[in-house]
């Protein structure tokens, strides 16, 4: 599997568990404060984020992260595939911009 297959992979399975924890926050068990699979944290050391970068790079993966709810439950997050794609596009992008001078 490529870096991107797999970082893809990442965001979408952290996507899917946001969709379960934002679950658990609305019937009142406090699931997001509770259950952290710190994904957020791998992608971003897999994708070399600058230490400079990383308070809006986590910005802009957490507004993906918020984006789940939109989305229809199933049962492997297959529907969350496309909003994972946009959302490595999005924190590349930014990882570019950065670099540029």
């Amino acid at each position: 599997m490529k870096n991107k297959e797999l970082l893809i992979n990442l965001i979408q399975q952290d996507l899917k568990h946001n969709q379960l924890v934002i679950g658990l926050d609305k019937i009142g068990l406090e699931g997001s404060e509770m259950h952290n699979l710190r994904i957020l944290e791998m992608v971003s050391k897999l994708m070399k984020v600058p230490k400079t970068l990383q308070e809006d790079w986590t910005k802009a993966y957490m507004l993906c992260m918020e984006e789940a709810v939109n989305y229809q439950i199933t049962n492997r997050g297959e529907s969350l595939k496309p909003l994972a794609e946009v959302c490595f596009n999005r924190l590349k992008q930014l990882i570019k911009k950065s670099e540029i001078p």
